[in-house]
């Protein structure tokens, strides 16, 4: 398999377990955890779950249109700037709520994180919540291409 195939692979198996697991009803990253350090042989990420909300706002089909397309730009953005490693939807999740998605950079803080994934217009707008979980996983485990140059 690709090395980028590998990857993808990998982190599929990764959210897979999140969506059945004790970890996708903790609550989010406070000050203490962000300020551990992982140990030597594992690196440090932060996967942010984007969740329905219990009672989201409804919108005309043309509002929800604007709010998907500011949603998906705000995620490209986030990625083409380099803090957003990777990003999409959940398929056919167990709890239908479970949205998608973000993995951000390692270096920065819970409290960046969160401030990034909640300027998401679709967090803005109601329709989305997010939970921002600090990932550990095995040193060089997985490499992510940068943007190609030019993104935009």
């Amino acid at each position: 398999m690709h090395h980028t195939g590998r990857t993808a692979f990998i982190f599929f198996l990764l959210a897979l377990s999140l969506l059945s697991s004790p970890l996708a009803a903790t609550e989010p990253a406070t000050a203490a955890e962000d300020e551990e350090v992982a140990p030597s042989e594992f690196e440090k990420h932060y996967l942010v779950l984007l969740i329905r909300p219990e009672n989201p706002p409804t919108f005309s089909d043309e509002e929800s249109a604007k709010i998907q397309s500011a949603h998906l730009g705000h995620l490209h953005k986030l990625w083409v700037e380099g803090d957003a490693l990777i990003a999409g939807p959940f398929e056919v999740p167990k709890d239908e709520r479970m949205r998608g998605m973000v993995l951000f950079r390692g270096d920065l803080s819970a409290a960046e994180v969160r401030a990034l994934a909640e300027a998401d217009p679709a967090v803005k707008a109601g329709r989305l919540e997010v939970q921002v979980l600090p990932w550990w996983h095995g040193k060089d485990l997985i490499d992510f291409a940068p943007p190609p140059s030019g993104s935009v």
